[in-house]
Parts: C-alpha cells; sequence; structure tokens
C-alpha cells in the first residue's frame, strides 16, 4: 500500500508525522468585516419570494444545517428536564441552552438516565421510541441516546472543547477554517457536464439515501443568539471554551462568497461518566421508518387516523398539513407537510419520498384489513408498520447498500448472507458515521433538476429549498411524474466537487433574503464539534479492520491539504474520506466504507426485531420472508405514485438491457395472503 499527496509525489504513509504547508493560512483574517455584519452575500435573481409567504421562519433563528435539526418535541420521550431541554434547543423554538443552564441540563439529563429503570416485554413490534429492542440492554438504539465511538474522542482538552489545534504544536496552530478547506478542496459545479455524472446511477439513487439517513439520526442542535460576535483574534467564540452554543466558522480573506463569519451551533451532548461529551441523536438509531412515524408515542399517535390501521392525509391524499413545520407556502398548500422527521421538506424529491412510504403504509393496511375483516385498528397499524419496515430492510440491504460499497466490501461484512440476531452487538449510530462517512451522499446532489416533467423546465438545487408546492403543478398532484424524473435523470459522482447550491448557496433565502451556507464546511466543522479524530486514525482503524489488499490499494491523499493542514495526521475525517479512491464496485473508499459496513453489520445483527435473521422476534414466517425478499423499491414506486413503467432497479437510470423499463404489474408485490 502508497500513501501519497495526490499529484505531488511526495511519500507520506500511516503514521507520517512530516510537517506540510507549515505556514497554512491563518483560519481568520483580523480585521475583514464587522461583528454582526450580513453573514451571507446577498445575491439578485433567482428568487421567487414575491410568489409565496412565509411560513413560520424566523430570521436569525433558523440554522442553515437541515441534516442536523429537531422540530418542537419530535423524537423526545422522556420526563419534564428532557422536554425542557429539547424544546429550548429546537429550531422553531429559537431558545437557547447556555452557560450554567446547559451545564444544568445535561448534568440533569444524565442523573435521569441513571436512574431510569424500564420493565421490557418480549414484543415483536418495534416501540415507537426504540427502547427494549435489546432486552438486556433497553436503551441500545433509542431515541434521545447518545452515538457511539468507534475511536477515543479527539477533542482538545479531551473532554468538551471541538478539536482545534494542530498536533504536535501544544494548541499553538489552529486546523484551518472549515470554509477554507471547502474554498480550497472542493469544487463547485454549476451546471453538470457530462463527465460530473455517473454513467448509471440516477438522482433517485441519492434521493433515497438522504431519506434513509434521516431514519437512522437526527442530531438536535443547541441555539444561541450573537454567534459571531465577540470573537477574539483567533476567530473564536467565548463558548468554544465552556460548552456553549456559538462555535462559528471563520470565513478566510477574500472568500469567493460569503463574508467574516458564518454561524455554527454545537450538537446537543450529555456528559457521560468519565467526564466526556456524548451527542445525542433525537430519532432511533435501528432501521425503523421513524421517518414516517416518529420517535415518540406523541407524534406517531399525532399522525393515526385511529381506524383501519392508517395515517392521516390531506384531502389531495397526500402529506397532512400544519402550521408548525417549515417551508415555503403556494397555493394549493395551506400548511406543510408533516412526517416523522422535520426535514421532509427540505428538497421536493425528500418530501416525495416521504409521501411514497407513507402511502404505502396506508396500502399495507387496506391490503391487510381486505384478509382480515376481524383485525381491530391497532392490529392493522402494527402488521402494516412491521411489513413497511421489513420491506425497507430488504431493499436497503438488496438494492442500496451493494451500490454504496460493492460486492467485496458487502462480502467482506457479511452483508449479503442471512446473519444472526447477537444480544452482545450494540446497533447505535457510529458517531463518525453519522457525522462523516454517510455524508458522501452530499456530493451526489445535482445542481440542476427536471422535476416537472410537464414544463421541462431546469430548475436550480437553491431555488427547491423547502418549497412542498413543487409536488404540484396547475394545482394537481404530481410527484409521480416528479420521482419518474428522479429515476431517469444521472445523479452526480461521489467526489471532490459539489453542486453550487450545496457549497455556496445550501438554504438560499431560507434565513433571510441572500442568506446561505456551505454545507461541506458545516459537515467539517460539524466532526471537529463532535471530537472526532482526523482522516489519518480511521484509515489506520479501517487498516487493520479490512486487512484486504484487494479492498486497499493506494492511499490517495488531497493535494490540497499540503497548503492547509501542519501535517497529514490533521486532515479532516471528511476531506480524506471524498477524496478517496472508491473500492471496487461500490461510490466510497476504505475508510467511508469500513464506517459503513461496521455500522450496518451492526444495525442489523445488533437489532433483535430486524426482519430476516435468525432468532429475530420479527415473527415473520419463512413464507413471509421470502414474500417480502421478493419486492423492489420500484415496486413501491408504482404502487403509490400510478406510474405504469418504472426503471426496473429504482437507483439507476433505464437501459435497454441493464435496466429496462418494466411494466409495474410485472414487479412482485408482498403476497399478503400469508398473513
Amino acid at each position: 500500500m502508497r500513501c501519497r499527496w495526490q499529484k505531488t509525489g511526495a511519500e507520506l504513509c500511516t503514521g507520517d508525522t512530516s510537517l506540510v504547508g507549515r505556514q497554512a493560512l491563518s483560519p481568520f483574517m483580523s480585521g475583514h468585516g464587522k461583528e454582526g455584519e450580513d453573514h451571507g452575500r446577498s445575491l439578485t435573481g433567482g428568487n421567487d419570494r414575491g410568489s409565496f409567504v412565509w411560513a413560520r421562519f424566523t430570521a436569525g433563528t433558523v440554522d442553515a444545517e437541515a441534516i442536523e435539526t429537531v422540530e418542537d418535541g419530535v423524537g423526545i420521550d422522556m420526563d419534564a428536564v428532557q422536554k425542557d431541554l429539547a424544546q429550548r434547543s429546537s429550531e422553531t423554538d429559537g431558545g437557547d441552552i447556555e452557560g450554567e443552564n446547559l451545564r444544568k441540563s445535561v448534568q440533569q439529563i444524565k442523573e435521569y438516565k441513571e436512574a431510569i429503570r424500564v420493565q421490557c416485554e418480549r414484543s415483536r413490534f418495534y416501540a415507537i421510541d426504540g427502547k427494549c429492542n435489546n432486552l438486556k440492554h433497553p436503551f441500545w438504539g433509542a431515541a434521545f441516546f447518545p452515538l457511539v465511538r468507534d475511536l477515543p474522542n479527539a477533542y482538545t482538552d479531551g473532554k468538551l472543547v471541538p478539536r482545534l489545534y494542530a498536533q504536535g504544536t501544544n494548541d499553538s496552530e489552529q486546523l484551518p477554517s472549515a470554509r477554507l478547506v471547502t474554498s480550497r478542496c472542493m469544487s463547485p459545479v454549476d451546471t453538470e457536464r457530462p463527465r460530473d455524472l455517473h454513467p448509471s446511477h440516477s438522482q433517485n439513487f441519492m434521493q433515497f439515501g438522504q431519506y434513509f439517513s434521516h431514519d437512522l439520526a437526527l442530531t438536535p442542535i443547541l441555539k444561541g443568539l450573537g454567534c459571531c460576535e465577540g470573537l477574539d483574534e483567533n476567530g473564536l467564540h467565548p463558548d468554544t471554551f465552556t460548552g456553549g452554543p456559538c462555535f462559528p466558522i471563520i470565513i478566510p480573506y477574500e472568500d469567493r462568497h460569503f463574508h467574516y463569519c458564518m454561524v455554527f451551533n454545537r450538537s446537543v451532548y450529555e456528559i457521560d461518566r468519565s467526564g466526556v461529551a456524548q451527542q445525542l441523536t433525537s430519532a432511533t438509531h435501528v432501521i425503523d421508518q421513524s421517518t414516517v412515524y416518529g420517535s415518540t408515542e406523541k407524534f406517531a399517535n399525532s399522525i393515526r387516523t385511529f381506524k383501519d390501521g392508517k395515517l392521516r392525509t390531506d384531502h389531495y391524499g397526500m402529506l397532512p398539513q400544519d402550521n408548525k413545520h417549515k417551508c415555503f407556502l403556494h397555493k394549493p398548500l395551506n400548511g406543510c407537510p408533516v412526517a416523522g422527521d422535520n426535514r421532509l421538506s427540505v428538497f421536493p424529491g425528500l418530501t416525495t419520498t416521504h409521501l411514497i412510504f407513507h402511502l404505502e403504509h396506508n396500502r399495507v393496511a387496506e391490503a391487510l384489513r381486505g384478509g382480515h375483516p376481524g383485525w381491530d385498528d391497532e392490529r392493522l397499524y402494527q402488521e402494516a408498520r412491521a411489513i413497511m419496515i421489513a420491506e425497507t430492510q430488504n431493499l436497503v440491504y438488496r438494492e442500496y447498500l451493494p451500490l454504496v460499497l460493492g460486492r467485496k466490501l458487502m462480502r467482506f461484512f457479511g452483508l449479503r448472507k442471512r446473519a444472526s440476531y447477537d444480544p452482545n452487538v450494540n446497533p447505535s449510530i457510529i458517531n463518525a458515521f453519522q457525522t462523516a462517512a454517510f455524508r458522501f451522499g452530499h456530493s451526489q446532489i445535482n445542481n440542476i433538476f427536471v422535476l416537472n416533467p410537464y414544463t421541462g423546465q431546469n430548475v436550480s438545487l437553491n431555488n427547491t429549498y423547502f418549497r412542498p408546492y413543487m409536488l404540484f403543478y396547475k394545482g394537481k398532484p404530481i410527484f409521480g411524474d416528479l420521482m419518474l424524473s428522479l429515476m431517469t435523470h444521472r445523479g452526480q459522482k461521489v467526489d471532490p466537487e459539489f453542486a453550487f447550491g450545496v457549497l455556496d448557496d445550501l438554504f438560499l433565502g431560507v434565513d433571510a433574503p441572500g442568506h446561505s451556507s456551505d454545507l461541506v464546511a458545516r459537515s467539517i466543522q460539524r466532526a471537529r464539534d463532535h471530537g472526532l479524530a482526523g482522516y489519518l486514525a480511521y484509515l489506520d482503524k479501517a487498516l487493520r479492520v479490512l486487512n484486504n489488499d484487494t479492498l486497499i490499494n493506494d492511499i490517495t491523499l488531497p493535494s490540497c491539504a499540503a497548503g492547509l493542514y501542519r501535517s497529514v495526521e490533521d486532515i479532516d475525517l471528511f476531506l480524506g474520506g471524498i477524496y478517496e479512491d472508491h473500492v471496487p464496485g461500490g461510490e466510497v473508499g476504505p475508510v467511508f466504507g469500513y464506517l459503513i459496513g461496521q455500522q450496518f453489520k451492526n444495525l442489523r445483527e445488533g437489532d433483535r426485531l430486524f426482519f430476516d435473521t435468525k432468532g429475530s422476534d420479527a415473527g415473520f414466517t419463512r413464507a413471509q420472508i421470502r414474500s417480502i425478499k421478493k419486492t423492489k423499491y420500484s415496486g413501491i414506486i408504482c404502487r403509490n405514485t400510478g406510474l405504469k413503467r418504472v426503471p426496473r432497479n429504482a437507483f439507476k437510470i433505464p437501459h435497454p438491457k441493464r435496466n429496462p423499463m418494466v411494466d409495474c404489474a410485472s414487479i412482485p408485490d408482498v403476497k399478503f395472503s400469508l398473513w
């Protein structure tokens, strides 16, 4: 194996602490900008604000990273202390948790969890909040419990302060600004060229990945105002060292888009018994379609009809609406869509995916009702939910993951064969998986979409954020056509090139007119916030775990890092991972591949209710399991959109031989007569 800086020829291998680019550009440019000034570049054109009204957007309180937000009350099912913490850290509330109040709150949560006792019953249905999946460890995989670590933390103080400094500098040299890293190392894509696009993977591959990632984790954020004020000469906010919410991203001098400072708030955390901050997720950690049902009984009940086991829909037969979620309103919508995950309106394709699975639950419930007229509402709801979760688990492991990991990594982690339940395996989400590796999909996002086949009009990504009205055309739903467009257009390759709507125009105009953010810089900053080690530490772990020359060839380090980082050991995990050469047949390199493969091994073997594992308590018969395994995502799309023909594999663009368009009637459905 050979490690090197790209295009330089300099040999630098694992453990090498050679100094590279010692005089890196300072991450904070003193004298540039003023505290409190406009943090986003004002832009003209491409903004359709005249055609809609604001729906519960409050300038200055909306965090510009949908992948890290939490709705008021969603994902929390604990005592009043935790509810209060979640309420004050919610995006819509606008409150904040600061200083001593923060320390008291996290300490109270710690004490609460140490005192709580749960009596678990052996159920064959997933608990909405994820508790009691493991009967001996009832909180493994439960909502609002911490992410887990596979490497020791790299906090500056070993406890709480984010990773700030280059190694071996005695805390005297800061890591480069996360925005400086993205502006130097990530290329923006405005209009996709053929070389930017994957030869066979569709935009729907990215879209399902986004939806599915939201099922596994939802990291709430601490709220605080004035995060770009009171910075010291090094660009650090006082909160950085006290555990407060503010950890802003400093904008380098002469940035192509932003000015001075980008607001960034730290993730909610608790202090473990060793005194170390561990980040929480308010979603359940297992594959249980929390994106549909939520992670609290209160929310799950709020979207039920309590009749025939079904979920509520609006008068269009689409997702229910309310005035609490966030979106831009436009006719015919009078409210914003509601689902188990509050990020559903970020992109019209994401809203469509939510809708399809919501409708799939109702379709399954109706089919079961036809065969079991004696079943009451609760039985129909639970059985339909169990089948829908099993369908999802099947398509993740049989259709989605093979394209991400490739055959060799799938085989290495035992993901191609039937597994056995192991009560000693913790399925909880690995911090580095959620915060870095599974964000590879950000590179798959196109900057230009054709969402409306009736107009054929190209729409730029920055004009789609929080616009669920794009699921309509002339007052009629067109979500089926939108999904067909996603299935028949190529998605971007996974590489260091990102859409402008991700790098510079994330959530353009959402926080305030002309304001936007940088999703990749936020991912890098989030990993530092969580105290994750650098790329080289994870490379060392991946090499020890994989230990396979057919999976790991040359390790290519980004040449841009040589001018940014003092040492290769300082390279951020996301940067190193996104530059890796892909494993054979996969979309990620060995480090991200190791993290993703290990996570999905844990998710299956550590889940007592996974639909087809040996020793599972899900209660499916062999015939039922065989029936579920015959289903495909394309079939789920067919039966809930009204489409007549779709690509056989919903994650690949149509091809006459490799992936033909097929009649929906030819795609196997669950055989409900087996229930």
